[in-house]
């Protein structure tokens, strides 16, 4: 066989196997997932005591867990840094959306939105509509619960598998997005050491440094941008959640 014929063989057998193998949606660019089947429904509460972190997602301070029947789908999120506290909370003032998109996991269809620039730490989960999209309703048998476990937020909440669309493999493209710009953290005051003051008053050379050095501040902050730090940066963190399959009984 001619050497030109040898070459183009391959790449004809790929665009074969393309043409034999069934379309399939390829999430492996998005972090997993894996997803726990529930023995039992999950009380939508706002106490994830019930839940196994073992199997969580972590990234950028948002802890992601999933669990699932074989009609309804559980998520939980919870933060355990500051930063992810602010987004988690609404205190950083920034929309937090879970989006639920189509196979391939490039069109959005439907999200949860929680509205924090808009209404405040006190938001509700309202329907968030795809782009392009008209108004809609979160869907029948939806439900979301918020709380506080000491300084640990959660956020929990159930929806119907019925509402959403996996690949044929049983993954579902799931997008967890923080936008907007973030509210500016209020610098804390640290208090001056009163023997610090004392010692400034006595000593001429140490108390013109210490005037020195508070100058050297305030020209900091005017060369340096604002004297109040920035929040959290916006983030969207692409997810393939593998759904969990019903152990099969033991004869």
């Amino acid at each position: 066989m001619p050497a030109k014929r040898l070459l183009a063989f391959p790449a004809a057998a790929l665009v074969l196997a393309a043409a034999v193998v069934p379309a399939r949606a390829f999430l492996w660019w998005r972090s997993r997932l894996e997803s726990r089947w529930a023995a039992r429904p999950v009380a939508v509460d706002g106490d994830d005591s019930g839940w196994d972190d073992s199997a969580a997602y972590e990234n950028s301070g948002l802890s992601l867990q999933a669990m699932n029947d074989g009609s309804s789908l559980w998520l939980l999120a919870t933060a355990r840094t500051e930063t992810g506290r602010e987004q988690l909370t609404g205190a950083a003032r920034q929309d937090l959306t879970v989006w639920f998109l189509a196979p391939g996991g490039k069109t959005a269809q439907w999200g949860v939105l929680l509205p924090f620039r808009e209404q405040g730490e006190d938001a509700e989960p309202s329907y968030a509509a795809a782009p392009g999209g008209g108004a809609g309703n979160l869907p029948e048998g939806f439900s979301s619960k918020r709380a506080a476990i000491g300084r640990r937020p959660v956020w929990e909440m159930r929806l119907p598998l019925s509402s959403v669309t996996p690949d044929a493999d049983g993954r579902l493209a799931v997008d967890f997005a923080v936008t907007g710009e973030a509210a500016r953290r209020a610098r804390r005051a640290r208090p001056r050491r009163a023997e610090s003051r004392a010692e400034g008053g006595e000593r001429g050379e140490a108390g013109e440094a210490g005037e020195a050095g508070e100058g050297r501040g305030r020209m900091g902050r005017r060369g340096g941008g604002p004297g109040r730090p920035q929040g959290p940066e916006p983030l969207r963190l692409s997810l393939s959640v593998s759904l969990a399959r019903a152990p099969r009984r033991r004869r």
